[in-house]
């Protein structure tokens, strides 16, 4: 019994070896230095890729806000997307965030329901979690944050409503 696991453990292990090394055009003793490179230029590749996305994630805050709205001295960046990861949204209000005197609110629509971001710069003394909470008792949003920024969910159909009423209330607030 004992032999015949081990004879089973052994050839799956042998036709894999096999393959892999066929995969790999490499004889069976030399795949570990193989996987072990390929691994290296995949961390590699990782590494690079997270560089160029941030990268792109300061090139897309800097036009969002050249096409700011400018009141008194503060940018009120506005957008509604519609085919855009939430991480990657998150990670260009990080970047926004960094500018003085810019308010951020963006929604995006998804086919049923729609997520939203309402965020400020650190200079700025905005509660905008007050905003979010004076809001939510007028239309059905979840969500939550802080005073310098909030994301939540909402039906398809109030996104619009959202974040105009989030707008017109950070300009009341400025």
């Amino acid at each position: 019994v004992c032999g015949n696991r081990a004879l089973k453990d052994y050839t799956w292990k042998n036709k894999d070896i096999k393959k892999i090394s066929n995969l790999l055009s490499s004889k069976d003793k030399d795949i570990y230095n193989k996987v072990e490179k390929l691994y290296i230029q995949k961390e590699d590749l990782q590494k690079e890729n997270r560089a160029l996305k941030e990268e792109l994630y300061k090139y897309k805050s800097q036009e969002l806000l050249k096409k700011a709205n400018k009141i008194k001295n503060y940018s009120l960046i506005y957008e509604k997307y519609k085919d855009i990861e939430f991480k990657e949204l998150n990670n260009i209000i990080n970047h926004l965030n960094t500018k003085d005197n810019t308010i951020t609110i963006i929604g995006v629509e998804d086919t049923e329901n729609s997520r939203f971001i309402a965020s400020r710069s650190s200079n700025l003394n905005i509660n905008i979690n007050q905003i979010f909470k004076e809001i939510s008792g007028e239309v059905n949003i979840k969500g939550g944050g802080n005073p310098q920024s909030v994301q939540g969910g909402c039906e398809k159909k109030d996104l619009d409503l959202i974040l105009e009423t989030f707008y017109e209330k950070i300009i009341n607030n400025l």
